[in-house]
């Protein structure tokens, strides 16, 4: 399927939760960075911009940076076994390389080289 087959099933889904809260979570190789027992949240309005900031952090830097963003009705609880998700995205991150400028002490610049 393309991204915007399995984008558009996923809003679709999420219209009918439009206003409630809704709960985002990384899985796979993919870490997200929040406090002890907190969650990302936010609400989703059709027909607006919808816009979620999520830090994250590799895992495991041997592995291939990738994984599951998956949006849940409810936050997830790590007893629960099972998950049950609104929508799952498949991430990969693009590879980077931090390159150092001799000219410019303390200036650094991230490359990114797409696959």
């Amino acid at each position: 399927l393309s991204l915007f087959v399995c984008l558009s099933v996923c809003l679709s889904l999420l219209q009918v939760l439009e206003g409630k809260p809704i709960f985002a979570d990384c899985f796979g190789n993919l870490v997200p960075l929040t406090k002890s027992g907190q969650h990302h949240v936010f609400s989703f309005y059709a027909f607006k911009e919808n816009r979620l900031a999520l830090f994250i952090k590799i895992r495991d830097s041997a592995q291939e940076p990738c994984g599951r963003l998956s949006f849940t009705k409810d936050p997830r609880t790590y007893r629960s076994l099972t998950h049950k998700a609104i929508c799952n995205l498949n991430i990969t991150l693009p590879t980077y390389c931090k390159v150092r400028h001799l000219n410019t002490p303390g200036l650094d610049t991230m490359c990114i080289n797409m696959k």
